[in-house]
């Protein structure tokens, strides 16, 4: 996985901040990189479909709004569209076919990232250094840039039914509609992290650090809650007794459930923030 919108051998053809005032009137510079490589164009984040659109200067043109972030990644001069608005997408997902819509010398695709949708030197951010490429004209592979992905699992154990097989990176961890309590968890984790629990009739447990279980099993207690300090953001939600989904909560050090209310944690998803 990386964060390219194309796979395999591509070249850069032009640069972000090459200058010619003749080829881009509106700062005087290329405002993002032109790729010319593999016909499908990739997402190269999580997000939401924003945008899709034509114009005479980026023809046919997606514009991908990232989740948990400002950042807007416009994908232009495309021959068509595979995604409509309003699609979540992640790196997996073709766009569309690269194409030389709109002003364009020839084939190729036209990668540009803002923070936010306005078009100034001030929300312009460097494409090349989202995707860990050389800001260079040249012959690449997608192979020499891939993704270290940092990685959170965990299992649980749910009354009833004992543990659960493992989860992952946003999996959802318990049952819903069951009413069945979550009574331990362990945590394992790329990332250094602990974590305690907050248990029914004990309170808060001492902290245990990753590949750890926090809670009891055969005691027939609650999780009522869940705190987590890790050293890369973390977001997570939890499945409630009689509320439902929480709001997801993001950060280094977060709690999901509740205190002093008797809750059970029914269900939970964790996951690393990208």
């Amino acid at each position: 996985m990386t964060n390219l919108p194309l796979t395999g051998n591509f070249q850069i053809t032009a640069t972000f901040k090459q200058i010619n005032n003749k080829l881009w009137k509106t700062l005087g510079y290329h405002t993002g990189i032109d790729f010319i490589g593999s016909d499908n164009i990739y997402a190269t984040c999580d997000g939401i479909v924003d945008t899709i659109a034509f114009s005479k200067a980026y023809g046919n043109y997606i514009v991908i709004k990232e989740l948990n972030s400002d950042r807007f990644h416009y994908f232009c001069h495309l021959a068509s569209t595979k995604v409509k608005k309003g699609d979540k997408v992640n790196r997996s997902t073709i766009l569309g076919i690269m194409g030389s819509t709109g002003n364009v010398t020839g084939k190729h695709l036209h990668y540009e990232i803002r923070k936010g949708k306005t078009l100034s030197d001030k929300t312009l951010i460097n494409p090349a250094d989202y995707c860990g490429i050389p800001n260079k004209k040249g012959t690449y592979n997608s192979n020499d840039y891939q993704l270290k992905v940092d990685e959170i699992k965990y299992k649980v154990h749910i009354q009833n039914i004992g543990w659960q097989e493992q989860k992952e990176n946003g999996q959802l961890a318990g049952t819903e509609g069951e009413a069945l309590r979550l009574e331990a968890i362990i945590i394992y984790s790329t990332v250094p992290l602990q974590y305690r629990v907050h248990l029914q009739e004990i309170g808060w447990t001492d902290w245990c650090p990753q590949d750890c279980m926090a809670g009891t099993v055969g005691e027939g207690k609650r999780l009522e809650a869940i705190e987590i300090i890790a050293q890369k953001e973390i977001q997570a939600t939890a499945h409630i007794q009689d509320i439902g989904w929480q709001e997801t909560k993001i950060g280094t050090q977060i709690k999901i459930g509740t205190e002093g209310r008797a809750l059970r944690l029914e269900a939970l998803k964790l996951e690393f923030v990208k």
